[in-house]
């Protein structure tokens, strides 16, 4: 398996990563989901070419590189989500907020509702 295939879809494979970066700080999620199709396809593909002892310790820092893209990647769709639920919650609370009051006994329980 010739280097520069290697070479190119590892390359590839960290842009596209450096892309979804960021789509993910931009919130652009939808532009994310376009790139995952695409993303799978190089993982599958270096990681197969990776097999090859000799490939994959001639390219050590690059498969470095782009494991802690990955990692990156993924730390910041967990904060993203996080965000989300936070947001969500917050929704909630201001909906219930508007529609209801709740009141709690001395234990802190709900009591009732209004």
């Amino acid at each position: 398996m010739p280097q520069t295939d290697f070479k190119a879809a590892a390359a590839r494979l960290s842009e596209v990563l450096m892309a979804e970066q960021q789509c993910i700080r931009h919130a652009q999620f939808q532009a994310m989901a376009d790139l995952s199709a695409e993303k799978e396809a190089l993982f599958e593909k270096v990681a197969g070419m990776a097999q090859d002892m000799d490939m994959a310790g001639k390219h050590k820092a690059l498969l470095k590189r782009i494991a802690h893209q990955a990692q990156r990647n993924q730390t910041l769709m967990e904060a993203a989500q996080k965000g989300v639920r936070a947001a969500q919650n917050r929704y909630a609370a201001m909906m219930r907020a508007q529609f209801g009051l709740t009141t709690y006994d001395n234990l802190g329980r709900v009591e009732n509702q209004i």
